[in-house]
């Protein structure tokens, strides 16, 4: 993936997403929580074509988890009409869950993270946070599309 345009949206939030079968009220907070992050890093409404990637980052192993690929539609539905216009302008997605490594420590690439200030923050709350969900939309700027191993 090529590094995210500077207009990149991002925003980082202590929150353990969600699976799809959740209760009403949790569904709700959960949202609520998401379009507060989206509006609090004041987003504005970006057009397509699009992409999303969303990095959950947990600081222990805990079996009762979402699927990496369960994360993405609920957190792009909240960010609807906040960050884009409509779901359908995101082409790309990647979704991906992590664990700490045994000394409690993530291998964080700041060449892909937008800006510093997101990057500050991802290692502020990895601290102290069991949970950090990181989510970055932003234009597609290169249609290649590669599938494996890049050399």
């Amino acid at each position: 993936m090529t590094v995210p345009a500077v207009r990149a949206f991002a925003m980082v939030l202590a929150v353990k997403p969600i699976p799809s079968n959740a209760k009403p009220q949790q569904s709700r907070w959960y949202t609520r929580r998401l379009q507060e992050g989206a509006t609090g890093s004041r987003a504005t409404i970006m057009y397509g074509p699009l992409y999303a990637r969303i990095i959950w980052f947990r600081a222990r192993d805990d079996r009762d988890e979402v699927d990496a690929d369960n994360m993405p539609k609920r957190i792009l539905d909240a960010l609807k009409g906040i960050v884009f216009e409509n779901d359908d302008e995101i082409v790309r997605c990647l979704a991906a869950k992590t664990v700490a490594d045994q000394s409690g420590r993530f291998a964080l690439d700041p060449t892909r993270i937008p800006s510093s200030t997101v990057l500050a923050s991802v290692q502020d709350m990895l601290l102290t946070e069991q949970h950090v969900l990181y989510v970055e939309i932003g234009p597609v700027s290169d249609p290649t599309i590669a599938f494996g191993l890049m050399r």
